[in-house]
């Protein structure tokens, strides 16, 4: 992100100057940890199915392939501790997403902010970079963004300022929305005015990621989806209670099997195919102290859909029971 926005340059004024801790070079988050920050900008019916990138020593890598032309990346100034994690919509992956990453990779191998910003130019100058070419949107909804109000060294923390959409219309004025030069609205804002990054942002209700929501995340990714991965069921002990079951249909018949023949039932290692295994959260729904989720294992030879029904026991969320349906791909 490289934007002055008016909302947010009010709030710095409220949590004070960062004061210290610039130029830090941006580093990621352990693969898991910044896919699951990533997503958490959009909801999840969006995010779900997003690929997600990240930079590491400024090159370019995906960590996810998604499925509905969508993108998610957490962006990072020369701020420490700032995280910004943003999804775009499917033109916004096209146009926008490929400035973001330029700008974090440039940061991530030493550039100052005025040599991102030059080369930034130059891009678009070149057509490297090229604006949207039709309406472009952004989701900045997670709970978790450290904004600071510039990238530039003079940028005030903000912290988590207001779940807010991004839509992006180069050339935009705030005159264009009837506001002042000077307005102090923040529902809504022209960041990068009459530039080619232009961009209008509107202040949304709430987050993406309700606090429910991202400690049932956690359970499924910390726990369950650990499990798959290390090939052990140890991790699902006390998340997965003892009088749960799961459920599957076989030739026409119900099947079911209890949590402890679950458990016990993983073979003690990972799959020799582990590296080639994908799996992410694709619904969560919560009313009160219970939820459902669904998650998708997309293996080599083999895709599954799990959904499962939790409930807040000793204010954390248990897994009371699961079905899932496989889907051969040989």
């Amino acid at each position: 992100m490289n934007l002055i926005v008016v909302g947010i340059v009010a709030a710095s004024a409220q949590t004070g100057a960062s004061g210290k801790g610039y130029p830090v070079i941006p580093r990621p988050l352990p693969d898991s940890e910044e896919i699951r920050l990533a997503r958490s900008a959009a909801p999840a019916e969006i995010s779900g199915a997003a690929s997600v990138y990240t930079i590491r020593d400024g090159k370019q890598h995906l960590l996810v392939q998604g499925t509905n032309g969508c993108a998610c990346m957490v962006s990072r100034d020369l701020h420490a501790g700032s995280l910004y994690p943003i999804c775009f919509d499917v033109e916004a992956t096209k146009s926008v997403l490929p400035r973001e990453l330029m700008e974090v990779g440039l940061r991530s191998v030493g550039r100052s902010e005025e040599e991102v910003i030059r080369a930034v130019d130059s891009a678009y100058q070149r057509g490297a970079l090229r604006p949207p070419g039709s309406l472009a949107v952004a989701y900045m909804m997670s709970s978790r963004q450290v904004l600071f109000s510039s990238p530039l060294a003079e940028g005030e923390r903000v912290g988590p300022w207001h779940p807010h959409l991004m839509f992006y219309v180069p050339d935009a004025t705030p005159e264009q929305l009837g506001l002042r030069p000077d307005s102090r609205v923040s529902a809504i804002s022209v960041g990068a005015p009459r530039t080619n990054r232009a961009e209008i942002i509107v202040q949304v209700p709430g987050w993406a990621d309700t606090a429910d929501e991202a400690a049932i995340r956690r359970t499924i990714e910390d726990h369950y989806f650990k499990a798959h991965a290390t090939g052990s069921g140890e991790s699902l002990r006390g998340v997965f209670v003892d009088e749960g079951r799961m459920f599957w249909s076989a030739e026409g018949q119900l099947r079911s099997r209890s949590s402890t023949e679950y458990i016990t039932g993983f073979p003690g290692k990972p799959a020799a195919d582990e590296a080639q295994r994908q799996r992410r959260i694709l619904m969560v729904d919560v009313s009160g102290d219970v939820a459902v989720a669904k998650a998708e294992l997309d293996y080599p030879d083999v895709r599954l859909i799990d959904y499962f029904a939790l409930v807040r026991a000793g204010g954390e969320w248990k897994i009371v029971s699961k079905v899932f349906q496989r889907y051969p791909k040989r």
